[in-house]
């Protein structure tokens, strides 16, 4: 069994580059049976046998045995079959060739699933941050990189009112919550709320705003 932790991510990656199929038998591969084995086998490592290994293949010596240039989707029992033997010349060159021409797409399958997961946290970041009141969606633009929203309307605080955010990103939503806001030109502007109970708040920030609307009237 492998000893090498691979995501499910990667597997998955993996898995549609090679069409869903297991490389070594070619058979239709489902992803619940799909297992990640190495081309040359990953036990190698450190064993002064690769050295020699990657002269024969015309690798270099620095080759990453855990790299997806080394990784190919298989059936557990085609893995099992295997085990950790060493593929004469001819069929290494291959599999492993059939490594490498996959590997570009397989780092672009998992780098966009990390940029949709990255941009799904940056937009329910700045969900909490319209419910708070400091933008409106009106305000959002599309952006890039996708770690960051811009705004059509810059943001501007009064402790820096020469300061224009044009962009925001999941980090900075709790500190700008807390920033008094510039209104009306006026770094000490502030506005006053209160119920018929005669309860008052005084709000010059985003989350003071929050917590007032929590008033009973």
């Amino acid at each position: 069994m492998s000893s090498q932790k691979i995501d499910l991510d990667l597997r998955h990656a993996i898995w549609l580059t090679h069409h869903r199929r297991c490389v070594y038998c070619s058979e239709p591969l489902s992803f619940a049976e799909v297992d990640i084995d190495h081309v040359i086998p990953e036990s190698l490592a450190g064993n002064p046998e690769l050295s020699e290994i990657l002269t024969r293949l015309d690798l270099s010596a620095e080759f990453d045995l855990f790299s997806i240039q080394n990784l190919v989707p298989t059936h557990r029992r085609c893995n099992l079959a295997k085990t950790s033997d060493v593929f004469n010349e001819a069929s290494a060159r291959f599999f492993l060739h059939r490594a490498e021409k996959a590997s570009p797409n397989v780092q672009k399958l998992v780098t966009s699933k990390k940029k949709r997961e990255s941009r799904d946290d940056l937009l329910s970041t700045v969900g909490k941050a319209i419910r708070s009141g400091l933008i409106l969606p009106m305000d959002l633009q599309e952006s890039q990189p996708p770690d960051r929203l811009r705004l059509t309307k810059p943001l501007v605080f009064a402790d820096a009112p020469n300061e224009f955010v044009e962009s925001i990103s999941p980090e900075e939503v709790e500190k700008f919550l807390d920033r008094p806001v510039l209104i009306g030109g006026s770094p000490v502007f502030a506005a006053d709320f209160g119920d018929d109970s005669g309860v008052r708040m005084t709000v010059r920030t985003c989350r003071e705003y929050r917590a007032a609307l929590l008033i009973p009237v």
